[in-house]
């Protein structure tokens, strides 16, 4: 399959995740590039009938430049992939530690540091060497010549990454003995080895890092994170000045597992994935670490003895495999962690005590590889008092380093190989006031208020658009001054400096003869190989659009028979979340930190049917000269997606191209989507990790769920997301409607696949729905059921379950049920009990009248700046449907007792803390609440608090309070599983005032703590 992308050094932040919607092109929507073109186009042919775009008026950003800036601190030196800076104690000079395995040294003067030194090179001790990570020397190196560092030897050995111990030469006190080699300490070298180096200025033991030794998916596959009998995933502490028995080092009595049984007692903290960089902050004293994340979240850590920070349990504060064993201590959130959408590699920096940049001195400086961009935070006690963007660098900061005086440094590791230091922008307070603000200014439109193109502005197509509540859009490209598009045999596409792909999102508003209202035209901008997003506003004469802020905005749109809609323009940073390093075609790219999705074969190679004859889109690109080489084949021959509404088109190939379109930038290796999926176009359906799997985030009260089930789409989890609002809704980004067309496309999907992924004749899916519920459904469809309490029966008969909730819908959706039946239903759901049934049947009550859900993921900080309301959130707590609080839980004597009481949790907890726990409830799990798995030896499973065990019988209860007694000599295996009963998502359904009340309620429960 061949693919396009875009090559190395290009970052784009474009959107889709609101722009277009199902169906055919708006009536109005000029048509497609057209037209029989000959495959005769070479690179040293000029353009066929093109017209070159000249009028650009797009330079620079709309915003302020941040506030600091970088420069090259040693002009004169160059270095071959950096990988680490530290100074050299009793000296004036500055290491450099190499991947290769060099370590130079210079003068800390920009003026003498016109060469380097060799001091050693690690790779020639070793026939073996692969990699150089980490570089320290000993705090008394001017005194006994000693350092250290972490190398490895080989991929996928069990003592391939080392620490070891080397000296000066007697002879020259800047050269290494090559053979004064001593082996500390080996562990496995795999994918993630860490293998920072830093002495502590407090206690002067050497801290070493370790990563998870794995390749990026699947999570943790050696589940090392919590593994206390393994090195991997760690922070260690040992002391190279003494030696234990059978030990080159001393393991120091304070460290705190050393009492742990099986533990590896070197361990300080645990639960890392990939720690790359850290450092000690020179007065205070604290250890501060980077992790590199997986699919979505990237972190900074304030180390802590015996800290456990969640890898792989937990991704920051993402849930990643929660059913994994875990350590013996709770799980600590990350300091400050940047979701894909800002970061997607970071790299620890130091606390600056330098002079130089007062104002930020105190403040934490670390940065991101994939984007260049670095950050400051302060810290108060737990909590950051402030967090700021500093610089957008063109770097690939690899490592911080310091100098003898505190001063920071930068290393960028390919871009330049060379050393930079943070300065004051001088620009940093003027704003671009030549960035267009209005959309006519852009010079992409001849006439913006007919949408008509400029001159050398093309209309183009694509095949499968993404589904953003019925929307569609306008679709514009232009490649500056006759440019050319790229074409490489690998698939890899690259656009020339100033491209501008433009896209105008249109909504039908009324009548058939009311024209399409235009809400926004989102403008992709190539500028210093960074691809720059922009939304314009349309205004109400539908003449113009002005420029949107970074921050985005919602607009109402009137309709014809007086109702209202929202429509959302989307911050810039969120267009991240779809458009992210890994969405391109499945390659991680070095300097980008997002992609265009539609920009690829897949999409761009539609073939439209003219006078009988197929079209190609493609032909006509290559006839107007926008590629620099010919095509490499006829396009009919390359991969195409099919419209997922189009019904002439095959079933499973539409089925396909929704995932792909809807899915699959965040459902591959490193996108975001927690879920260990592959969901896209050119995976094989079998090796999606789709078929048979249980979910991992929950089965939401589903029975039996399967994320799909072949032939059984009532108990798959993908139709059971997409068929629901509110909580674990998929897409979750980008659309706040239900995709109904979707939905009976992947219901006929699912019912006629097969467990190897073949479609065969569909199922029928009612057939493995329980008689009774058949029955109810039935009686709904066929009227049966006249009284209105039988009717109330009967749907309550059938929403019992999940499963039945969804069959009755697919009836409702097939038509089986009157509109005035199906009102009455709704009505009816409005009042079920189940939360999963309320979302399901949500999207038939108008957008207004909906309750504004907390949902998934909310800004907690505005949550907690609500004022709250104890006795509504007393309510709220008691009602038992809409909080669920009440059904483990017991306040004053009422509720069940399941969790602990909570009298006293507002005098234990304050309202941030209380948020955390709800928010993730197995970060800290007490000992009296640890739920176990009991085995019995018929192979029956059950889980519950363990209320007492005997030599007799073992006596849990449930999440439902349930008692569950099992005789002893029926039990094959009981096992603690520190995990929460308490489920995640609770806040989910709620409001946010809803939630401000509840956290207020709890709070107020201040009985002292016994």
């Amino acid at each position: 399959m061949r693919r396009w992308t875009w090559p190395v050094g290009i970052v784009s932040l474009w959107f889709t995740i609101t722009v277009t919607g199902a169906g055919d092109a708006p009536r109005d929507e000029p048509p497609g590039l057209t037209g029989e073109a000959p495959r005769t186009a070479s690179p040293d042919q000029a353009p066929g009938d093109r017209v070159p775009w000249t009028t650009s008026r797009m330079v620079g950003s709309p915003e302020p430049p941040r506030p600091y800036t970088v420069e090259v601190a040693f002009p004169h030196l160059t270095f071959d992939r950096p990988i680490e800076l530290v100074f050299v104690p009793g000296t004036d000079r500055l290491a450099v530690a190499e991947l290769g395995g060099k370590i130079l040294t210079f003068p800390d003067d920009p003026a003498r540091a016109v060469e380097t030194d060799q001091m050693f090179d690690v790779k020639s001790c070793h026939p073996r060497f692969t990699n150089l990570y980490g570089l320290a020397f000993h705090p008394g190196f001017e005194r006994n010549g000693r350092l250290f560092v972490c190398y490895t030897i080989g991929y996928d050995e069990e003592d391939g990454t080392r620490v070891s111990e080397f000296r000066i030469d007697p002879s020259d006190p800047l050269r290494v003995d090559p053979t004064s080699e001593r082996i500390l300490i080996t562990w496995y070298s795999g994918g993630h080895n860490g293998g920072s180096l830093k002495f502590s200025p407090v206690d002067g033991f050497l801290y070493i890092s370790s990563g998870d030794g794995a390749a990026p998916s699947p999570p943790d596959p050696f589940q090392a994170g919590q593994d206390m009998t393994t090195l991997l995933s760690k922070v260690l502490r040992i002391d190279v000045d003494g030696q234990d028995p059978g030990r080159a080092y001393r393991v120091p009595p304070e460290n705190p597992f050393v009492d742990l049984a099986g533990a590896r007692p070197e361990i300080w903290a645990y639960g890392f994935r990939n720690p790359w960089r850290m450092s000690f902050d020179r007065e205070g004293g604290d250890l501060w670490l980077g992790d590199v994340g997986w699919e979505l979240w990237e972190l900074v850590h304030r180390i802590e003895r015996g800290g456990n920070y969640g890898w792989s349990v937990m991704e920051g504060r993402q849930v990643v495999l929660p059913d994994a064993p875990r350590g013996p201590t709770p799980i600590s959130p990350p300091i400050v962690d940047h979701p894909h959408s800002e970061a997607a590699s970071v790299t620890g920096g130091f606390v600056y005590r330098g002079d130089r940049l007062a104002e930020l001195r105190g403040a934490y400086v670390y940065g991101d590889f994939q984007t260049g961009t670095l950050w400051g935070l302060r810290l108060d006690a737990q909590a950051v008092t402030w967090h700021e963007v500093l610089a957008e660098t063109p770097l690939q900061l690899v490592a911080f380093g310091e100098d003898r005086s505190g001063e920071l440094y930068l290393l960028d590791y390919e871009a330049t190989n060379r050393i930079y230091r943070l300065v004051p922008n001088p620009d940093a307070a003027a704003p671009n006031i030549r960035f267009p603000r209005r959309l006519s200014e852009t010079g992409l439109f001849a006439s913006v208020a007919e949408l008509e193109p400029a001159p050398g502005v093309l209309r183009y197509q694509i095949n499968a658009p993404v589904w953003s509540d019925g929307t569609r859009a306008d679709r514009l490209m232009a490649v500056p001054d006759l440019g050319r598009i790229t074409w490489s045999r690998d698939g890899l596409w690259g656009y020339p400096e100033g491209s501008v792909f433009a896209r105008t999102v249109l909504r039908d508003v009324g009548s058939d003869a009311a024209p399409p209202r235009r809400l926004e035209t989102q403008v992709l901008h190539l500028e210093d190989e960074r691809w720059r997003a922009y939304s314009y506003r349309w205004n109400e004469e539908q003449t113009d659009a002005e420029l949107v802020g970074p921050e985005g905005e919602s607009v109402s749109i009137g309709l014809d028979d007086a109702r209202a809609i929202t429509h959302r323009i989307a911050p810039r940073s969120e267009c991240r979340l779809c458009h992210n390093p890994w969405a391109g075609e499945g390659l991680l790219f070095g300097r980008q930190s997002a992609t265009p999705l539609t920009a690829n074969t897949l999409q761009l190679n539609t073939i439209e049917q003219g006078e009988g004859r197929g079209i190609a889109q493609l032909h006509t690109f290559e006839r107007l000269g926008l590629f620099e080489e010919p095509l490499p084949e006829a396009p009919e021959a390359l991969p195409r997606l099919a419209s997922p509404y189009d019904e002439a088109a095959d079933l499973d190939t539409r089925a396909r191209s929704y995932l792909q379109v809807n899915c699959a930038h965040c459902h591959r290796i490193g996108a975001g989507g927690s879920a260990n999926l592959s969901l896209t176009f050119d995976q094989p359906l079998a090796e999606t990790g789709l078929l048979g799997v249980e979910p991992m985030q929950g089965s939401f009260g589903l029975e039996e769920a399967r994320l799909l089930a072949p032939g059984d789409p009532f108990g798959s989890i993908l139709l059971f997301r997409m068929a629901k609002l509110g909580a674990g809704r998929m897409p979750r980004v980008g659309s706040s409607e239900v995709d109904v067309e979707a939905i009976d496309l992947m219901h006929r999907w699912i019912a006629g696949l097969t467990v190897e992924g073949r479609s065969e004749a569909p199922a029928d899916p009612f057939r493995s729905l329980p008689a009774e519920v058949n029955g109810a459904i039935g009686r709904l469809c066929q009227g049966e059921a006249t009284d209105p309490a039988a009717r109330a029966a009967a749907f309550a008969q059938a929403t019992e379950t999940i499963r039945g909730t969804l069959a009755l819908l697919r009836r409702i959706d097939e038509g089986a049920i009157g509109a005035p039946a199906v009102e009455e239903l709704v009505s009816l759901a409005r009042e079920a009990p189940s939360v999963e049934v309320r979302d399901l049947f949500e999207r038939f009550i108008p957008a207004p009248d909906r309750l504004a859900r907390l949902g998934e993921s909310f800004d907690a900080t505005a949550l907690l700046a609500l004022t709250g309301d104890p006795d509504r959130g007393r309510r709220l707590f008691l009602d038992g449907n809409s909080a669920q609080c009440r059904t483990c839980h017991r306040i004053g004597g009422e509720g069940t007792v399941v969790g602990p009481d909570l009298d006293s949790i507002g005098a234990k907890y304050d309202r941030q803390e209380l948020l955390h726990h709800i928010v993730q409830p197995s970060a800290l799990v007490e000992p009296p609440h640890v739920s176990y798995l009991l085995e019995t030896t018929g192979g029956l499973l059950q889980t519950g608090m363990l209320v007492e065990q005997t030599d007799r019988f073992v006596v849990l209860k449930d999440a439902q309070g349930r008692t569950i007694r099992v005789e002893a000599a029926e039990v094959e295996a009981l096992v603690a599983v520190p995990r929460s009963l308490m489920p995640e998502g609770l806040l989910a359904p709620l409001t946010p005032q809803q939630a401000a009340d509840l956290l207020a309620f709890l709070a107020e429960q201040s009985r002292p703590v016994p």
